[in-house]
């Protein structure tokens, strides 16, 4: 099972708009696909509606107690209360918990994407000790140049605890503006950070959001504009591809 976390620290960004889309896209590659929804306000649970069959909470898997007898092809978990009270400064065993059952897992989905909460804290520790792979969505209106070095701070932190480091899949640039300042400040980051910016740019597109509403990827709905579907599905090869770099596939 190859996994990979979605995770920024400001919200606001279209993170959970990112994950959706990439267990959609996955999912209608005919794979088996995990969804976790890490964050408290459950959106991730939200956007994807009916096509991913509930199979318990995060707190569950944190105590090893996934009944893994008959597991849909598409799953989701989801937070709750339970997770904030075991993932603060006495998580380290909970954090273990949740490496070592999400590896146990692996026989039975192809993908697991983790969306995670907007900050850094233990619960983004733990995705990212788990996950093989790391994409941080971005927006030029509110990212800079600290942003980027807060993004490097994160990944060393994950890696401080990590056998072997995480596949930075890379940085996608999400509700893009067709100004010259977003512009400007997308070539201010990709002179920073070089290839890690993706070539896909997802821009900032009323269609995205009323699929988002109606539960379903931009793709599959009707009457929406091409420039939204080409951006998205462009994104999403993207990603998959670097992920698939990482495997030697």
């Amino acid at each position: 099972m190859r996994s990979i976390a979605i995770n920024v620290e400001k919200g606001g960004v279209g993170k959970t708009t990112i994950s959706a889309h990439l267990a959609w896209h996955f999912a209608d590659k005919d794979l088996r696909v995990l969804a976790i929804d890490m964050d408290r306000q459950s959106n991730l649970r939200c956007a994807l509606g009916s096509d991913f069959s509930e199979i318990g909470h995060v707190s569950e898997l944190l105590a090893g107690e996934i009944d893994v007898t008959a597991l849909p092809r598409l799953a989701l978990l989801h937070s709750d209360d339970g997770v904030s009270e075991m993932l603060g400064p006495e998580a380290n065993a909970y954090i273990q918990t949740f490496v070592d059952e999400l590896a146990k897992l692996d026989e039975f989905f192809d993908v697991c994407v983790i969306d995670n909460p907007p900050n850094w804290g233990w619960i983004n520790m733990a995705s990212m000790l788990a996950a093989d792979g790391l994409l941080v969505p971005i927006e030029p209106a509110l990212f800079s140049m600290k942003g980027a070095e807060q993004v490097g701070k994160t990944v060393s932190a994950a890696n401080d605890y990590r056998d072997t480091p995480i596949h930075v899949v890379g940085m996608l640039a999400n509700r893009v503006l067709a100004t010259r300042s977003h512009r400007d400040r997308l070539d201010d980051v990709r002179a920073a950070v070089g290839p890690v910016l993706l070539d896909a740019t997802v821009h900032n597109l009323t269609d995205i959001e009323v699929a988002m509403d109606d539960q379903q990827p931009v793709w599959r709905r009707k009457g929406v504009r091409s420039g939204a579907i080409d951006d998205m599905c462009a994104a999403m090869n993207e990603i998959e591809t670097r992920m698939e770099a990482a495997d030697g596939t």
